[in-house]
């Protein structure tokens, strides 16, 4: 038997753990989907400030090779 999840097919056996990982996937896809809208305002608020000590960081970092 064969279970069918958008583009990921799951064989349905005795391997319980790959079942549940591709089902994982598949849950974490839609999720993703439905607060993209909500999440990109956040993260990108996230990773302007990131950047910002990342680039603080470096330029006091001294170059070696």
């Amino acid at each position: 038997m064969v279970e069918k999840k958008g583009k990921i097919s799951t064989s349905l056996c005795r391997n319980g753990l790959r079942i549940s990982y591709l089902r994982k996937k598949t849950i974490q896809k839609e999720s993703s989907k439905v607060f993209k809208v909500h999440n990109n305002t956040v993260s990108r608020e996230e990773n302007e400030y990131k950047n910002k000590k990342k680039r603080k960081y470096r330029a006091r970092e001294p170059i070696q090779n």
